[in-house]
């Protein structure tokens, strides 16, 4: 008799940055801003970058939930 243990599915966040997009576990219950300075350079983060989560703006305490898909913005030009 043989005992299976079923694995459980890795959690993912996706994160975006303009082209660049990783699916990445090991980010669920991470907050924004520490997700933001571990990928600053592997994702080409702007400093000015916003931080929006599915489709919502969030401040940098939002902490990262399952299925997330967080993304980096670069707030965009002012005409003047």
């Amino acid at each position: 008799m043989s005992t299976q243990v079923a694995e459980e599915p890795m959690r993912r966040v996706r994160v975006v940055c303009g082209a660049n997009t990783q699916e990445l576990a090991g980010l669920v219950g991470k907050l924004v801003a520490d997700v933001r300075l571990e990928l600053t350079e592997v994702l080409n983060i702007p400093q000015d970058a916003r931080s929006y989560v599915s489709g919502g703006n969030v401040d940098s305490n939002y902490q990262l939930q399952e299925s997330d898909t967080l993304e980096f913005v670069r707030p965009s030009g002012n005409k003047g």
